[in-house]
């Protein structure tokens, strides 16, 4: 390899070395990319998990004195923060917690539906 690189020109070994740095930056984006989705991912799943533990509890399962489900406010109410910029750069993260929350929500209100068909056929 150095006789190779000894043997080119001033030019090759620049257009070579600038190849190589767009390279490298390509692969630092992809590598950010790769970094935020994943940690959307998580931070999803986290907020599900946290929504299943509310909805375990009794006394957290409802906003007291009503039939409103305690994770589908809270979510709600994270994810209004985010859209509203009041989470000082860590609104993604915030955003995707709460959509975590939501989902379980959606998810519980769309099985008791369906249950509730299946009784009734």
């Amino acid at each position: 390899m150095s006789d190779e690189v000894a043997a080119l020109s001033k030019t090759a070994l620049a257009r070579r070395y600038e190849t190589m740095r767009a390279s490298l930056r390509r692969v630092r984006e992809e590598t950010k990319n790769v970094g935020r989705i994943g940690t959307a991912g998580i931070l999803s799943a986290a907020g599900g998990a946290a929504a299943g533990a509310l909805a375990s509890y009794e006394n957290l399962r409802f906003v007291p004195g009503t039939t409103i489900p305690m994770d589908l406010v809270i979510g709600s109410a994270l994810l209004t923060g985010a859209a509203l910029d009041m989470f000082d750069g860590a609104n993604d993260q915030v955003s995707a917690f709460a959509g975590g929350m939501l989902a379980f929500a959606a998810g519980r209100e769309i099985q008791t539906i369906m249950i509730a068909r299946a009784k009734a056929a």
